[in-house]
């Protein structure tokens, strides 16, 4: 729905994680100063700035990385301010700021370690929920207001409507407008909602799902969790196990708002046999076959994961010998974690055992739902990389009869490696 959409982040190398696959801010924030210079004055405008930097790795550039060496998540941030102000600053220049709505958000925090996650996905404690959100209406109104009621992302969506007056904007029941609440108009009672089916997708433990209600949050998994905000805001302090008031009705409430789980549907006959042919079982992840009681709890197991943090590091310091060790001993633990096993062929490649490389990246087809192309085209892509050209077409070729455009490109160098330029 953008009338421009600039997305052209380089991928520096062969097999690069996708989270290292980002564009600096400056650059980004430069970009969509170019498009603003094309706007006429007086036409109205919707423009969105999104920022990467403050995620792993975290390697903030100067002068931040030497302001904040001894917390580079934090010069992250501070570098992601600085471009945030450099396009607040254009906006002035431009007089678009006065009469402007500006909306500043967070889509999720980290972990950093305070319920054993480094960054986020697995869990639904604060530290990952709880975001930035500033909103700056037209001409200054309610300037300095803070708004105490919890409110939800979703929410901006009926703040621009309600600020800016739209005509025909839709209607958003169980939406809340920030400016409505800054002007004093009394907060509906609600509660809010979360889940991450992220541990069950990517390691085959239980997913989680959370309702928050202001004072209380509880946390839905094989082993419940309550916490009183109020008087412990780090939830530290299970409270579920005495069953107190609250911890009714927050399930209940979870309950009418749960959505179950379900993976993609099964490839066609067709499909299912040319994976046959290439030696893949295209069966559901082992995480699925199992009875829901049968998935570990994430908060039980997320230490398990250390192993995969140190393989990353020590693959990027060019210490293959070193991560192939330590993502085979998380293996050995959890032969589940897709992460590891694309690490693990990584690895292998480096230290020149092109078919381990090759069986490792395979690991990734069997763990993915029927008809994942991504998984395909990891184990097209090292096979390239091992010298196996004919298994790269042939896992290529899959991906692309089920689907993923981006096949054609991974084909592309595969025809060029086999020295057929022209279907290259």
């Amino acid at each position: 729905g953008f009338d421009l959409w600039e997305d052209a982040v380089e991928q520096k190398t062969m097999g690069q994680a996708m989270s290292q696959v980002q564009r600096p801010g400056p650059e980004t924030e430069a970009l969509l100063g170019g498009w603003l210079d094309g706007i006429p004055d007086g036409k109205p405008f919707f423009a969105f700035l999104h920022l990467f930097e403050p995620h792993s790795p975290y390697e903030p550039p100067e002068p931040f990385r030497t302001r904040y060496a001894a917390d580079p998540y934090a010069g992250e941030v501070a570098a992601a301010d600085a471009v945030v102000g450099s396009f607040l600053a254009r906006l002035k220049a431009r007089g678009l700021y006065e009469k402007s709505l500006v909306v500043f958000l967070s889509d999720h925090g980290e972990g950093l370690g305070d319920h054993g996650e480094n960054e986020h996905g697995i869990f639904l404690y604060r530290e990952a929920l709880h975001v930035p959100l500033l909103v700056k209406l037209p001409g200054g109104a309610f300037a300095g207001t803070s708004v105490k009621a919890p409110v939800q992302l979703t929410d901006v969506f009926a703040t621009v409507g309600e600020a800016l007056a739209i005509e025909g904007f839709p209607e958003t029941p169980g939406l809340v407008s920030l400016a409505a609440l800054a002007r004093g108009e009394p907060a509906p009672e609600r509660r809010i909602f979360a889940e991450t089916f992220f541990p069950r997708i990517r390691f085959g433990w239980s997913e989680l799902e959370s309702v928050l209600d202001g004072r209380h949050h509880y946390i839905e998994a094989p082993r419940p969790e309550l916490y009183d905000l109020a008087l412990d805001p780090g939830e530290k302090t299970n409270l579920a196990p005495g069953k107190p008031g609250p911890l009714r009705a927050l399930k209940v409430e979870l309950e009418r708002r749960r959505i179950p789980f379900r993976g993609p549907g099964p490839v066609d006959a067709e499909q299912a046999k040319k994976l046959a042919a290439l030696g893949y079982i295209g069966s559901r992840p082992p995480s699925e076959a199992e009875g829901a009681g049968a998935r570990p709890d994430p908060k039980d197991v997320i230490g398990t994961l250390e192993p995969l943090r140190e393989g990353l590091g020590f693959l990027q310091s060019g210490r293959p010998a070193e991560a192939a060790a330590a993502l085979r001993r998380l293996l050995a633990a959890n032969p589940r974690v897709r992460d590891a096993w694309e690490l693990l062929a990584q690895a292998e490649l480096q230290l020149g055992r092109g078919e381990e490389a090759i069986a490792a990246a395979r690991r990734l087809v069997d763990l993915s739902p029927e008809g994942a192309t991504n998984a395909l085209l990891a184990v097209a892509n090292i096979a390239l990389q091992a010298g196996r050209v004919d298994e790269g077409i042939r896992n290529a070729e899959a991906a692309r009869e089920l689907g993923a455009p981006e096949a054609d490109e991974v084909l592309a160098r595969a025809y060029l490696a086999a020295g057929d330029r022209a279907r290259a």
